[in-house]
């Protein structure tokens, strides 16, 4: 039997395992862009196309986002003057970095239209994308679509932070009513076409994604909170609940060979499969972080590892801090690539590299180089601007 002290584990422990999982969604996702891509610039049909499946990223990222903001903020709910500081800190988070990266790409838009739709440089195109309001097309940063449902979900929490209990319980549950309905209607070949984009944005099949990682967070946090002890037993059926739903995934990358349709981006399905498995998966890493020691501590004794374990432990060490430092760049990662892959394939394909080493050795190298502005971006431009920004807003 393991033992749990009974106290509030909001915002005492961090979960590393949540961070490298950020870090894998941020990758998944690079590799379902980059394969389409490489595909065209490289004539790379890259692990015959297996990486189709890195769209579960993106559910991965919106399960993530909704565990964290509730298990993060959890003692905020009910206490309406925390709204402010909580709507402020998430300005702060996803604001700055999305409008230099955004800026930054519309001098090629200027000078070559043909890269985008045409109407990049339209003022109120402009204007609802970097202020990631809903409109009938996407943002200029196309990634841009995401955040547009995660600012609408960080003011459905600001609601029930403002709000009592009870009727933040009775929101969310007509709200979850109202999407599963119009999904169960589609689903059945009954099409609900909302045009109106805020509607739309509002009844996304998607958003119940942000919904099921907030739940996850209020099961770790009431059983953390409740239960003194748990099995050895228990924490093995977790271990094989992480494995099983990794295999999901990873099995998934074989749906399109099979044509199995019920992971097919179109049907929306998808969201449901990858959701759930996303939830489950989340909340099994979560209860592992908390409830085992990291061996990977930064006060490591690197002398007694190398009596005790030789080089190993070290080596995995190295793995691990490198897995964390992609969870942390996540972010930048992730806005970063389209406009990398963009640039730099075609780059590669005016240099003919693809042709001097292969396609998939060049895709190969496209996709590193990807993952690696974005970690560049991070520490050089996000992190530094956040440290600011916090120190200047939110003391």
């Amino acid at each position: 039997m393991m033992s749990l002290n009974r106290v509030n584990y909001v915002n005492k422990k961090k979960l590393n395992s949540l961070q490298i999982l950020r870090g894998i969604a941020a990758l998944l996702v690079i590799l379902i862009h980059g394969t389409g891509v490489v595909e065209t610039a490289f004539n790379e049909n890259y692990l015959d196309q297996y990486f189709y499946m890195g769209n579960c990223g993106v559910d991965i990222f919106f399960v993530l986002s909704g565990f964290i903001i509730f298990y993060s903020n959890y003692n905020l709910i009910g206490d309406p003057s925390k709204f402010v500081s909580f709507i402020r800190k998430r300005i702060i988070r996803i604001y700055p970095i999305y409008w230099i990266v955004t800026l930054s790409i519309l001098p090629a838009y200027a000078i070559i239209p043909s890269f985008g739709q045409g109407d990049e440089l339209n003022f109120n195109v402009i204007l609802t994308s970097l202020f990631l309001i809903p409109n009938y097309r996407s943002p200029i940063l196309v990634s841009g679509w995401t955040l547009i449902h995660e600012m609408l979900f960080y003011l459905i929490f600001g609601l029930i932070i403002v709000l009592k209990p009870k009727l933040s319980k009775s929101i969310i549950i007509i709200w979850s009513t109202i999407i599963l309905v119009l999904f169960i209607y589609n689903f059945y070949a009954i099409e609900i076409n909302i045009q109106n984009p805020v509607i739309r944005l509002v009844t996304h099949p998607q958003n119940i994604e942000f919904l099921l990682g907030c739940l996850a967070a209020k099961i770790v946090i009431n059983t953390l909170n409740n239960v003194k002890k748990i099995s050895t037993r228990t924490i093995v059926l977790i271990k094989l609940n992480v494995l099983f739903c990794a295999l999901i995934i990873i099995m998934s990358g074989f749906a399109r060979y099979y044509n199995i349709k019920i992971f097919n981006l179109l049907t929306g399905v998808h969201v449901l499969i990858y959701g759930i498995t996303s939830m489950i998966l989340i909340l099994c890493l979560a209860f592992l972080d908390v409830l085992n020691k990291n061996v990977y501590s930064k006060d490591i004794n690197y002398d007694k590892v190398r009596k005790n374990t030789g080089v190993s432990l070290i080596n995995r060490y190295v793995l691990f801090s490198g897995l964390i430092l992609l969870g942390e760049a996540s972010y930048s990662i992730y806005l970063t690539h389209g406009p990398a892959i963009s640039a730099l394939s075609k780059a590669m394909k005016h240099f003919k590299i693809h042709e001097l080493i292969g396609g998939f050795w060049a895709s190969n190298i496209l996709f590193m180089l990807v993952v690696a502005s974005g970690v560049i971006t991070y520490l050089y431009v996000e992190l530094p601007m956040l440290n600011f920004l916090k120190k200047r807003f939110t003391n």
